[in-house]
């Protein structure tokens, strides 16, 4: 990411994402990842993570691996997904939420992550992490010369 290097990155989402996942990862609902790679992009967060399944469930990778699949939304978009406050496919349709590469391998994917039910903790994070996306978005002209580079604005 711009700010947070991924090895933090890793630490932080990783845990949780194999936390939310466990119950499908046990149920094999995750075997279409084996083998394969899955980019998540959120622009606004200035991150991309490529997902694949380890040994342990959900694991991040880091290098500029070639994704069989790239999901690409806004922080926002990834939060109404989360929260079910939008139909993946709504997004979709939008422009909202971009699917790239193997499609049926991100539809699949996007699918699940709308299904399952996440935990109060997944969304937490998430919500915090929305004023930093705010911060990092490129803003109207003027506004971000006002902005110091080191620390997000106060709140």
């Amino acid at each position: 990411g711009k700010v947070v290097p991924f090895p933090v990155q890793r630490l932080l989402v990783e845990p949780l994402l194999q936390r939310q996942l466990q119950a499908p990862w046990q149920e094999g609902e995750l075997d279409f990842l084996r083998g394969r790679f899955v980019a998540v992009e959120i622009p606004d967060l200035g991150v991309r993570w490529w997902l694949t399944l380890g040994m342990r469930g959900i694991t991040m990778v880091y290098g500029r691996l070639q994704a069989d699949a790239t999901l690409r939304g806004e922080l926002s978009v990834f939060i109404a997904l989360a929260q079910q406050q939008q139909d993946p496919d709504t997004l979709f349709f939008r422009r909202q939420l971009s699917i790239t590469g193997d499609t049926e391998l991100a539809l699949h994917l996007k699918n699940l992550l709308y299904r399952i039910q996440w935990l109060p903790e997944i969304a937490a994070v998430a919500t915090r992490l929305q004023p930093i996306s705010d911060w990092l978005a490129p803003s109207p002209a003027g506004r971000a010369s006002n902005r110091s580079p080191h620390r997000p604005p106060s709140s």
